[in-house]
């Protein structure tokens, strides 16, 4: 009866990766949406998956909503703030560049210097998606990497 190619299983890693990403989610479905204002020049956050230039790092240089501009928060203004552009939590990382702090959705926070190793290898030297809180009980406290106003959106 299985004379085909056998199914190819995802690893345990992947399963609870996808586990993780799915709860998260679901959690994100749940609360309201808000888009993120800077205060400095009036333009809407964005946090862009890759091939973008500024891919998983937020940055204040959008004039339009998009996907990208749009996070899950509690409705309290407070707690873990969730990308749905990136579809993963915010948190604080050092770019591998000027080393400063940045809100990303990315690990890990900081990234040793680049090697030279295969693209399709796991590497702590890639940053990766942040569906799990890097800590428990967490908060980000955002005013330290820049100051915006929440605007809420409204699901339709």
């Amino acid at each position: 009866p299985g004379k085909g190619v056998p199914k190819k299983r995802p690893v345990r890693h992947e399963a609870s990766w996808a586990a993780a990403k799915s709860l998260l989610l679901r959690k994100a479905d749940r609360l309201p949406l808000y888009a993120l204002q800077s205060t400095e020049n009036g333009r809407f956050v964005d946090v862009d998956p890759p091939p973008d230039k500024f891919a998983l790092f937020a940055h204040a240089d959008s004039t339009s909503l998009s996907l990208s501009s749009v996070f899950a928060l509690p409705s309290s203004g407070r707690g873990n703030l969730i990308s749905l552009g990136t579809e993963a939590f915010v948190s604080l990382c050092q770019d591998n560049v000027g080393l400063e702090w940045a809100a990303c959705t990315a690990t890990p926070p900081i990234l040793k210097a680049p090697r030279a190793i295969e693209p399709s290898l796991a590497s702590a030297h890639h940053r990766k998606l942040l569906v799990h809180l890097p800590y428990s009980g967490s908060a980000l406290s955002m005013q330290k990497v820049a100051a915006f106003e929440l605007v809420r959106l409204s699901r339709t």
